[in-house]
């Protein structure tokens, strides 16, 4: 008898063990998730901060006034940080790959870092690298915006999307927006072609 009370003992001792490493697993996996969330909204924000810059840089740089789309081919944007015309796009024909499918965003000297053309200034708190947008004109008064936002680390991406109206006279509006959850996807598959 006493040996049968051992051994059941050690088996409880056991299930108690695996119990305990499941919920320290359990744990780790919801913290880890937790993180990657809060690393996602980081980077929502900036995106949408960069939607923000795009919008006042369309009502207030007077940039587009000598944007001429007819001096580009379609799909073009202009390209360098000293470039006046930065992150302005001739948007592509129905044939072609949308421009803000072609390009890296934030990477390439295509967009506008947040804040180069306004002034603006966000604070980057623990970001690693600062959001950036394009803009395609599609035609007075109606512009499609793309922006990237970046977490903490610098992988997390988050991509939206909006369309801004600007009348000549009055206050311009977005008219509606979207996030993009497939951009990289879309990008490897361009590159492959």
């Amino acid at each position: 008898m006493q040996g049968i009370a051992l051994v059941v003992c050690l088996l409880m001792m056991l299930v108690i063990l695996l119990l305990g490493a499941s919920g320290a697993q359990i744990a780790l996996q919801e913290e880890k998730a937790s993180r990657f969330e809060r690393d996602r909204m980081v980077a929502f924000q900036a995106a949408e901060a960069a939607l923000r810059d795009a919008e006042i840089d369309i009502e207030r740089s007077g940039r587009l006034a000598h944007f001429a789309a007819g001096q580009r081919r379609a799909g073009e944007c202009g390209a360098g940080l000293a470039n006046p015309m930065l992150g302005l796009c001739r948007p592509a024909t129905p044939e072609l790959f949308p421009v803000w499918q072609k390009i890296a965003l934030g990477r390439e000297k295509i967009s506008v870092p947040y804040g180069h053309i306004t002034g603006r200034v966000l604070s980057q708190g623990d970001r690693a690298v600062p959001p950036a947008y394009l803009i395609e004109v599609l035609g007075e008064p109606a512009y499609r915006i793309t922006a990237i936002g970046y977490g903490t680390s610098g992988r997390t991406q988050v991509v939206l999307q909006s369309y801004f109206n600007k009348p000549a006279k009055g206050a311009g509006r977005r008219l509606g927006w979207r996030e993009i959850l497939n951009w990289e996807e879309v990008r490897e598959v361009l590159e492959g072609l």
